[in-house]
This record gives C-alpha cells, sequence and structure tokens, in this order.
C-alpha cells in the first residue's frame, strides 16, 4: 500500500475544499452590489424620509447595506477583479503551498537524513 500516495489525495481534497471556501468568502463579503434606477430611487426615498427624521448617520448606513444585500445585484467583473487582487487569494493558496512543501518535501529530506548509511 503506498501511503503518501494516498496522503497526497486526502491534502489535494483539503486543499481544493480550503481555496474554494476562501474564495467563496471573498466574493461573499465584497462590497460590489448596484441597485438598478428602480431601487435606487426607492433607497433615496427612504434615506431623505430618514434624514427629515433626523437619523443618525450610522442609523442610515445600516438602512443602506439591508437595502443593498437585499435587493443589489453583483457585478461579477468587479467582485471577481477586487477577489483576485485582494489578500483573499494570498490566504487561499499560501497555507496549502506551504503544507504540501512542510509534509511532502521537508519531512521526507528530513526522515531520509535519520536513514541508515552503509559505511565502507
Amino acid at each position: 500500500m503506498n501511503y503518501r500516495q494516498g496522503f497526497l489525495r486526502i491534502y489535494l481534497v483539503l486543499s481544493v475544499c480550503w481555496i474554494a471556501a476562501w474564495i467563496y468568502a471573498g466574493v461573499k463579503k465584497s462590497p460590489d452590489l448596484r441597485l438598478n434606477e428602480a431601487k435606487r430611487q426607492e433607497l433615496d426615498g427612504v434615506v431623505r424620509t430618514m434624514m427629515d427624521e433626523d437619523e443618525t448617520d450610522d442609523d442610515i448606513q445600516v438602512v443602506v447595506d439591508d437595502f443593498r444585500q437585499k435587493y443589489g445585484e453583483r457585478s461579477w467583473p468587479l467582485t471577481l477583479r477586487r477577489v483576485v487582487t485582494s489578500d483573499t487569494m494570498f490566504i487561499a493558496f499560501l497555507p496549502p503551498l506551504a503544507g504540501y512543501a512542510a509534509a511532502f518535501i521537508v519531512l521526507p529530506w528530513i526522515a531520509g537524513g535519520f536513514g541508515a548509511r552503509k559505511i565502507d
């Protein structure tokens, strides 16, 4: 049985899951939601009403953010550009690469140094 090949397959699956989760998180938290014109006018009316009632800026911002999350349409080119150029990609790929190097290159090299050597 080849344990190294089995561990490599498990590591590959876990790495793909890690990378996919971080990219999904990056897309999910990206603020690139756009409102169509009708929804934008509706939001403007809500904001004007809140300003007339002397609501705080923080309260207005919460309402605007909720409105965008609920009715916004994602601008995929902007979102993907933001995710690719952000720390998300660094965090997504660096740990699996470092783990691979440590587990399948460095540790076998160190373990190989403890092997029996023939002395002539």
